[in-house]
């Protein structure tokens, strides 16, 4: 299991479709999500998408999460534990 205690945050607004946070993972490497806090700006519905891209020009998504109104936000988890 990977060390918490070195957990970096990224910090971004979404403007328009395939915006990626972060760098480059190696192929012989993995990175762990551990904590996905996000609001919604927009002035109704939104759906927000999360997902890596393969080698190949291919986008897999993995999960997405949906916004009904502006400024709701979705927090999971709601507590980290050690």
């Amino acid at each position: 299991m990977p060390d918490k205690r070195g957990l970096n945050s990224v910090l971004g607004v979404i403007t328009n479709a395939g915006v990626a946070f972060g760098t480059h993972v190696p192929a012989n490497m993995r990175r762990y999500v551990y904590k996905i806090k996000t609001a919604n700006q927009f002035a109704g519905p939104n759906q927000l998408q999360f997902g890596h891209q393969t080698a190949v020009p291919a986008n897999v998504i993995l999960d997405w999460i949906e916004h009904a109104v502006q400024y709701e936000m979705w927090n999971d988890p709601e507590e980290l534990r050690e």
